[in-house]
């Protein structure tokens, strides 16, 4: 299979495609867009960006076609031989996941736009030309020939071409890390000054660390390809010998809050590299991406990966326990104050997700495979900890998926981890699995007993916004409600999406939410689809939204030292560098 892909119109967005395919019967062919992507377990309509559609044979004739279903094509050939697929597409998705194009910058994640034959996803050797300008650098997990009109790229197959993104810019600064005969290369388009030493020397650590962890590392080289636009973004997409990462703003790099998600993402989308890339679900292997595959070990994929992407920038020594606790305590915070944290079970939010993403939708519906798959699996990892005397942990039953299920290609189930958890633990994890995994049991006594064990504990501090803490109100920028703690006196009385206009008569301003203090009863005018309200709200005895923190005990027992540094390869003076 061969494409060419041109620029004719990038200041408007628009990319030209042209797919070729020798067709040797003469019967329906079909062509698809792919319905979803590795990395966002959801439904994507990705036709839509589809203008002027055409089939041609090698003489230019029109050959007839009907499209059949949203991504789906059947084209009906006349006569063997070569058939070309013509159009144009609209990328302006500026997101780890979409694609970009303008004069300044070409951003191409293949799985959006690229039709591929039904039967063709796996086998057959597949290559693309882009018409890039010459002077541009570029930035691809394949090998790339480079010549004075084009740039090829050839893969294995249309999966391994749609899993590694392209980036072309006029400056693409690149920082390349050696490791035991592999490259990683840090690629950063933006408008940005590299400390590279620094950064240099938090990427080694943490990938060593991550190579160490489970003996050996999968790929050729790797590449951490960063977009550091001047908006607000957070944003990391896995891939098989690659990760796109969108953070900005741009105007921030060099903040501390800035470079600690720098570190916090990439940790993170590189764990992926084992867990979901190799380690993969059952379900989930291989993949067929003319359909849903609904599996139910999001919370392996994207918990675990959550857990250890943190806890590997603690025990390399990037992060100290203060930047690692303050991580965490967000999870745990996120799944304490989502309402259906009582209500939903991680396969509810799995297959919600294929209905209606990842955006927020109604109160109780789902939770996070991130937040609660986190904590989950800090959970399990103590878990076994303690039935062992640190002998054992979670970080064993990963190795195990990655020797026995990972390296050999194999997909593991729930009932294939929680084998493997129940052998290295030495005991039963039904309750485990009854309350947590399938459950939906409120989780704070088990992490109170796993801080205990650690020598830790969890704090919880009133919010210092006004509305959050005695109203139950939470607000973004735009001053639109975007949570409302149950049975508040927020929620009684507003809905989500209403917009403040005014608290006692006064303008709202991001300094009046700041500084704003409260009496037992305030008025409140919102704007509800058009309609200016009025209500009036009593403060009760409760608290909403409190912060959390996690501590260190006054005072540690030897016990609690010891499992601590055991867990996380350091003590708690240790600092980061």
């Amino acid at each position: 299979m061969k494409y060419i892909i041109s620029f004719p119109q990038p200041q408007k967005h628009l990319i030209a495609v042209s797919f070729v395919f020798e067709n040797n019967e003469i019967f329906p062919v079909k062509i698809q867009l792919p319905v979803w992507r590795p990395g966002r377990y959801e439904l994507q309509q990705y036709a839509k960006n589809i203008i002027e559609f055409s089939v041609k044979d090698a003489k230019n004739n029109a050959i007839k076609f009907k499209n059949i279903e949203p991504n789906t094509w059947e084209i009906y050939p006349t006569e063997k031989g070569e058939i070309q697929v013509q159009y144009l597409y609209f990328v302006k998705q500026l997101d780890a996941g979409g694609s970009w194009v303008t004069t300044q910058l070409i951003y191409l994640n293949f799985i959006n736009f690229l039709v591929y034959k039904l039967d063709n996803q796996d086998n057959i050797e597949t290559e693309i030309k882009l018409i890039v300008p010459k002077e541009y650098q570029i930035s691809c997990a394949l090998p790339i020939e480079k010549t004075e009109k084009y740039c090829l790229i050839k893969a294995e197959n249309y999966l391994e071409l749609v899993d590694s993104p392209f980036l072309a810019a006029e400056k693409i600064q690149t920082i390349d890390i050696e490791l035991n005969n592999k490259h990683f290369y840090l690629d950063f388009w933006g408008k940005i000054t590299l400390d590279e030493a620094k950064i240099k020397a938090h990427f080694t650590a943490f990938i060593s660390e991550q190579i160490n962890f489970f003996g050996n590392f999968p790929e050729k080289s790797y590449r951490f390809q960063f977009l550091i636009p001047s908006f607000e973004v957070y944003h990391g997409v896995e891939h098989r010998a690659s990760t796109v990462i969108m953070l900005g703003k741009d105007v921030d790099f060099e903040k501390e809050y800035f470079y600690k998600n720098l570190l916090g993402i990439s940790s993170h989308e590189l764990f992926h590299a084992w867990n979901i890339c190799k380690i993969r679900p059952k379900n989930l292997l291989p993949y067929n991406l003319s359909k849903p595959q609904y599996f139910s070990e999001g919370f392996v994929a994207e918990g675990v990966t959550t857990y250890y992407g943190d806890l590997i920038l603690l025990r390399s020594g990037v992060w100290n326990f203060e930047d690692y606790a303050k991580e965490f305590a967000i999870n745990i915070k996120n799944h304490l104050q989502n309402p259906a944290k009582n209500k939903a079970t991680f396969l509810d939010t799995e297959i919600g997700l294929w209905i209606d993403g990842y955006k927020k939708t109604q109160p109780f519906r789902k939770i996070s495979i991130y937040d609660k798959g986190a904590i989950a699996a800090f959970i399990l990892d103590i878990k076994i900890r303690m039935h062992t005397q640190n002998k054992a942990s979670l970080d064993n039953v990963m190795l195990d998926l990655w020797q026995n299920f990972g390296k050999l290609n194999l997909g593991y189930t729930t009932k294939n981890y929680i084998e493997l958890a129940e052998k290295w633990c030495g005991h039963s994890l039904k309750k485990y699995v009854d309350e947590i995994i399938e459950g939906a049991v409120n989780t704070e006594n088990y992490l109170a007993a796993c801080f205990d064990y650690l020598g830790l504990e969890l704090h919880f501090y009133p919010s210092q916004n006004t509305l959050q803490n005695h109203f139950g109100i939470k607000t973004d920028t735009n001053f639109l409600i975007t949570e409302l703690a149950i049975s508040s006196p927020g929620d009684k009385h507003l809905d989500i999406d209403d917009k403040l206009k005014s608290i006692n008569n006064q303008a709202i301003t991001k300094d009046l939410l700041n500084q704003f203090q409260s009496d037992q009863m305030i008025e409140i005018e919102v704007e509800r689809c058009g309609e200016l309200l009025k209500k009036r709200l009593v403060r009760d005895d409760s608290n909403y939204f409190h912060d959390i923190g996690i501590k260190q005990k006054e005072n540690r027992n030897e016990e609690q030292i010891l499992n601590y540094e055991s867990w996380a390869k350091s003590n708690l003076s240790s600092h980061n560098y």
